[in-house]
């Protein structure tokens, strides 16, 4: 009885070792010991106790249907590596020997209803809601129905909706897996900041949106979220003001942009920010600063000897949405964003203006995946004196590959 008993409780263990869906391994090629995992968040104790060690894991197999992100340090923070299937050696994705906790997530929790990081619209805490008031746009609303923070979504995936305000340099995860709002600053690690108690994937009635009053920035608040942290005040590039500096720049102006280039231009003719802010405050006259004045409404497309541009973006609603979107659009065009954007057709159309980037292709030997690009491809446009693109491609199949740098 007691053999039949043993050849049972084997039977079992082999038919759980066989349907776990994450198994983690000691050595890359999944060599060393293994470790099954269960699906939830697995932090450091939990791991330790299953058998594994701090910072030891080279490999990872993964089925089909599961995801598993992989966490620098304990408590689910540092910096992470999502993995959705087998990965033979952790060197390759830049990860090795670096796990301190891990989460193994199955079929979305919300499947059942339809709510997912792809489709949820509002996610409801005790204290208020988030909601998409339009597409990619979300505002952060209080329970009286006071708007409080507006942002832009920069992603998604199947658990999570991640939001940047960069007027304020703050990132939210809208995390549907974990029930939880999560918060960072400066593109730091994220902490709960909120629980989740219930999310739809239905859009605001109407009448709902109206009555929800949306972000309204004053015109010197945008002036100082244009200037803090993003205008150097000097020719060494500094940056961080002292905020009472910035106030008195932004106090009672009438054109946010116009004042910020005004500065700008003082600092580029003469390097002093005193006489910049005494110049362009308020409504002083751009004029001081020697800041040509600029016809409200531009040509779409504009070429000169100096490789400056304009490209269409569509409409842009504030400088934030000109953060997010200008950057991106210059890179797709070969060139880098000069920080100016303007409105040619109100509601409907801006323009972002670039500057056209030199580019050329160095030898690089053969590059075998990205992520042997991310660490071959900077260092090769370093010792060239230049700055690597993000791109490269493979000229020789297993013998050459370039880096394309500016």
């Amino acid at each position: 009885m007691k053999k039949i008993i043993t050849i049972l409780s084997l039977f079992g263990m082999f038919s759980s070792v066989q349907a776990a869906d994450v198994s983690i391994y000691q050595h890359c090629n999944f060599q060393g010991y293994r470790i099954d995992l269960p699906q939830g968040n697995l932090d450091m104790n939990n791991l330790l106790r299953r058998g594994m060690k701090n910072d030891d894991i080279s490999s990872i197999r993964v089925k089909p249907g599961a995801t598993v992100i992989l966490y620098q340090h304990a408590g689910f923070q540092g910096d992470t590596r999502t993995i959705r299937g087998n990965v033979s050696c952790l060197v390759d994705q830049n990860f090795n020997d670096t796990v301190s906790s891990i989460v193994v997530r199955g079929k979305s929790n919300n499947s059942a209803s339809g709510v997912n990081g792809r489709s949820v619209k509002t996610a409801i805490f005790s204290g208020g809601r988030f909601v998409e008031t339009q597409p990619r746009r979300w505002t952060e609303f209080g329970n009286d129905r006071q708007a409080k923070f507006s942002f832009i979504e920069i992603g998604r995936d199947d658990w999570s909706v991640y939001l940047n305000d960069n007027s304020r340099n703050v990132q939210i995860q809208i995390d549907l897996h974990r029930k939880m709002i999560g918060y960072g600053e400066n593109n730091g690690a994220k902490r709960d900041l909120y629980r989740i108690t219930s999310s739809t994937n239905k859009r605001l009635a109407p009448n709902l949106v109206k009555e929800l009053k949306p972000v309204v920035l004053s015109l010197e608040q945008q002036c100082f979220n244009m200037v803090q942290n993003k205008v150097s005040y000097n020719r060494s590039g500094s940056k961080r003001w002292d905020p009472k500096n910035v106030k008195n720049l932004c106090r009672n102006t009438r054109n946010p942009s116009r004042t910020v280039s005004c500065f700008k231009s003082g600092i580029r003719n003469h390097g002093s920010w005193k006489k910049s802010v005494n110049d362009c405050r308020g409504g002083a006259s751009v004029s001081k600063a020697s800041v040509p004045k600029q016809a409200p409404v531009r040509p779409t497309t504009t070429n000169n000897s100096s490789g400056l541009r304009t490209i269409n973006a569509g409409p842009i609603w504030n400088q934030a949405d000109a953060n997010n979107k200008c950057p991106k659009i210059a890179k797709r065009n070969n060139s880098v964003w000069t920080g100016q954007w303007w409105t040619t057709v109100q509601g409907k159309m801006s323009v972002c203006q670039v500057k056209s980037v030199q580019t050329r292709t160095v030898n690089a030997g053969p590059i075998w995946n990205q992520a042997d690009a991310n660490i071959k491809c900077p260092q090769i446009a370093q010792q060239n004196g230049g700055k690597w693109t993000g791109q490269w491609w493979t000229t020789v199949q297993g013998k050459m590959s370039v880096c394309q740098i500016q």
